[in-house]
């Protein structure tokens, strides 16, 4: 996580975005945009795997983006302004 931090500017000087978790089953997800680099970050409190489905208009990420995760475990894809993580 350090490391992702590290060479990540956004995670270290971007503004906040709040990010609202449709599925509300305990995770917790937010933004931070810094110029034209935005991060998602997201957290399971829950003991199990989730599928998340998360709003990310705040982040300005469009229909269509393809979003990698920076630890390297797959990516997700958004659906008008919703990102379908599985």
């Amino acid at each position: 996580l350090i490391a992702a931090r590290r060479r990540t500017p956004a995670l270290r000087r971007g503004g906040f975005r709040v990010v609202e978790a449709k599925d509300g089953r305990q995770c917790v997800a937010f933004g931070r945009v810094l110029g034209a680099e935005a991060v998602l970050v997201v957290a399971n409190a829950s003991p199990v795997k989730r599928h998340c489905h998360l709003t990310v208009a705040a982040l300005g990420w469009e229909d269509g983006r393809i979003v990698h995760d920076l630890l390297g475990h797959g990516e997700g894809v958004v659906a008008g302004d919703t990102l379908h993580w599985d």
